[in-house]
């Protein structure tokens, strides 16, 4: 599958039009590698702020609404923009409120980022060498998966009952999927993330 992604010459900071063509044509792209997103949440605008990117749950009496917020360098340029986006369109896919999401959700997500931008033809750039150690790890935990990052999120999803989350995964479910997994691999996936986390096996 080549690029599907045609970034303008603006400012993302200054194109909104163009940031939420972005965060749709990235989220279809993930649904059609990793099936359907959960219909029943109301996907806003993205926005930029400081800090991390990140998705934000929107208080609501009677409708699930969810925003993506991405900010840094991604307000100057769109290859920082795609990146972050990429990122964050899986945690769309199936939201959970007051979930924290698991090594294997971020592993899937950071591994999206990268595809998108091999796909895209953007080689090496220097904000994925320099990514945040956390979201290294959680990615080489998902390359070391039998059939590779991509595939084996592709493989999870079929496998798993129709909208599970990848936060719902256990280690139990994993090592059914991949019989030839370690326990111990199996369960560093299914585990919490910790952005915090400092030392790395």
């Amino acid at each position: 599958m080549n690029c599907r992604i045609v970034l303008p010459n603006t400012r993302p900071e200054d194109d909104n039009e163009a940031l939420l063509k972005l965060q749709e044509d990235l989220l279809l792209w993930a649904e059609d590698l990793f099936g359907e997103r959960d219909k029943n949440w109301h996907i806003l605008p993205p926005m930029f702020e400081s800090g991390h990117p990140h998705t934000f749950y929107v208080d609501h009496d009677t409708i699930n609404l969810i925003k993506v917020k991405i900010g840094g360098r991604a307000r100057d340029k769109w290859t920082f923009a795609l990146y972050q986006m990429a990122h964050e369109v899986i945690h769309l896919l199936n939201p959970r409120r007051g979930c924290n999401a698991n090594n294997l959700e971020e592993g899937v997500a950071s591994a999206f980022s990268y595809y998108v931008q091999r796909r895209c033809g953007i080689v090496k750039p220097r904000f994925v060498e320099h990514n945040h150690p956390a979201y290294k790890y959680v990615h080489k935990l998902m390359s070391r998966l039998p059939c590779g990052d991509i595939a084996a999120a592709k493989r999870i999803r079929r496998e798993m009952p129709a909208g599970s989350p990848f936060s719902s995964v256990t280690s139990v479910s994993l090592q059914r999927i991949f019989p030839t997994i370690e326990t111990e691999h199996a369960e560093e996936l299914a585990r919490k993330f910790d952005r915090n986390k400092t030392v790395y096996p």
